[in-house]
């Protein structure tokens, strides 16, 4: 099985949020998840495959 890692971290980079998940799961439906549970002001992100 292959995992993916995402996280949320801040400035000084600790992580506030993180969650693995399986491969093929929807990296945008992870992300709108961790920003609700650990919102911030500035979000850095690929642009990923649509």
């Amino acid at each position: 099985m292959v995992l993916k890692l995402h996280a949320v971290m801040d400035a000084q980079g600790y992580f506030r949020a993180w969650e693995v998940t399986a491969a093929n799961v929807d990296d945008r439906r992870v992300a709108e998840e961790l920003l609700l549970a650990a919102p911030h002001r500035f979000v850095l992100a690929d642009g990923g495959a649509t």
